[in-house]
């Protein structure tokens, strides 16, 4: 019974909270007089959203691809250059500060260089975008999480004839899985905000197109409508993450659920 009223809490809250900021916003409008171009109310955002209903889907669309290769892109290249970093020491103290350096340029500087870049060649310069943006946290966290095994049983399957290899495999990699989906959910925070700034910058498709349309022909409800479209792509990406984290780490989830039943008892 505690963990169904737990369970419980954790949607409740969420919506009530969700409730409590919309009356807060169609309050602020009202009491400040904000017209429509500046701030809309809740339901001009509303009726914005089925306007366009289906007609968000291409924008939306383009915007997931771009999402989805750029954030696998991120992620290969952040897994194998967390691997080198685990394997080689030397490699973090030599890389670590040009990747720092990487994510401090504004987003903005490297979306406008990629797309003058690579203009030419149709998603690739949102999926370079994207990919530039999601990779740090998973290069981070999974190089962490590589190196952080109990060196006594390192040395034991050493001793016992196991390959560097075969340690990698058995024991590095299932005890990082954590921190690599920890990583990987970040990245995909950082892709689905990555994609649509660059369509802003130069694409003809895509929700940042959307966007940018939208605001420069003053439309602001459409342009809440846009976002909030992209939040719920945003939201239900993160999901998918979530979902397979849940399933290819059991025994993290079985260390989550114990804790809720002691927590319960």
């Amino acid at each position: 019974m505690k963990r169904v009223r737990e369970m419980l809490t954790r949607i409740i809250a969420p919506v009530i909270l969700f409730a409590v900021l919309i009356l807060a916003w169609a309050a602020a409008v009202s009491l400040f007089g904000w017209p429509s171009y500046i701030v809309p109310t809740p339901l001009q955002v509303w009726q914005a959203l089925i306007a366009h209903g289906w007609a968000f889907l291409p924008d939306a669309w383009t915007t997931t691809q771009e999402v989805m290769l750029g954030f696998g892109a991120g992620l290969l290249c952040g897994l194998i250059l967390a691997a080198a970093i685990a394997s080689f020491p030397l490699l973090r103290n030599a890389l670590y500060p040009a990747l720092i350096f990487s994510q401090v340029v504004p987003i903005f500087v490297v979306s406008v260089v990629v797309t003058l870049m690579l203009l030419q060649f149709a998603l690739l310069p949102q999926v370079v975008v994207t990919a530039l943006y999601s990779f740090l946290p998973v290069v981070v966290t999974a190089a962490d999480g590589l190196e952080r095994v109990d060196p006594d049983l390192i040395r034991l399957l050493r001793a016992s004839g196991a390959s560097d290899w075969r340690i990698f495999r058995t024991v590095r990699i299932p005890s990082a899985l954590p921190s690599i989906f920890s990583g990987a959910k970040l990245a995909m925070i950082f892709a689905v905000s990555a994609a649509p700034l660059s369509e802003w910058f130069g694409a003809n498709s895509g929700l940042g197109y959307y966007l940018r349309f939208q605001f420069d022909s003053f439309n602001v409800p459409d342009v809440f409508a846009g976002t909030i479209v992209l939040t719920a792509l945003g939201a239900a990406l993160f999901g998918a993450v979530v979902l397979v984290e849940y399933f290819a780490v059991p025994w993290s989830r079985r260390s989550q659920e114990l804790n809720l039943i002691w927590r319960g008892i």
